[in-house]
This record gives structure tokens, sequence and C-alpha cells, in this order.
């Protein structure tokens, strides 16, 4: 009688798991684009902002002063994770990213 509540546990776990996945969304088998892909569902708020960051880093001079669009706090922090070596500042700066 244990064993067969261990099995059914067991394929219940696997089944959750499976679910999960699915509505994760992929790439499974290859690299993410950015951190935020297998988050959930929808798509992250800043997912978007990420891939033209990471686009236009080698454009931009180290030391340059980066303003981005708009400047709330996720997309700020955001700036400044994929930015390093760039000062990101609030307001007006050597260089604007529009990423609405």
């Amino acid at each position: 009688m244990g064993r067969i509540v261990l099995v059914a546990a067991c394929v219940l776990l696997a089944a959750a798991t499976v679910v999960r996945l699915k509505r994760g969304g992929g790439p499974y088998f290859e690299r993410p684009a950015t951190i935020v892909d297998h988050l959930g569902p929808r798509e992250h708020e800043v997912h978007r902002e990420l891939l033209t960051l990471q686009r236009v880093a080698k454009s931009i001079p180290c030391g340059a002063r980066v303003s981005v669009i708009p400047d709330d706090t996720p997309h700020y922090l955001a700036a400044v994770a994929m930015l390093p070596g760039r000062v990101i500042v609030h307001g007006k700066g050597d260089y604007v990213i529009d990423v609405r």
C-alpha cells in the first residue's frame, strides 16, 4: 500500500513539473536570451529592455552618462546591471535609451 502511494506521489509531482515548465515557456534546450526568460507565461517588465541594453552596450563608451526612459526603479537598475563602466543617471545624460 505504501509503495502505491509513493508511486502515485511521484507521478503527481512529475505531472506538476511538466505543467510548470509548460506555463513558464521555453527555451528549454538552448541558452535563454535574458535571465528573465523562465519567470512565467507573460513577458517580464524588463525583458525588452535587457535585449536592447545588450544590443547597444558595445556602442556606448565607458564613462559615458546614460539615462534610461522610463527611469523608474526596475528599468534604472536593469541599466545599472547591463551597462557596467557607464554612469546611469536620472534625467539628462550623454546617451538616452528609450525602452518603452
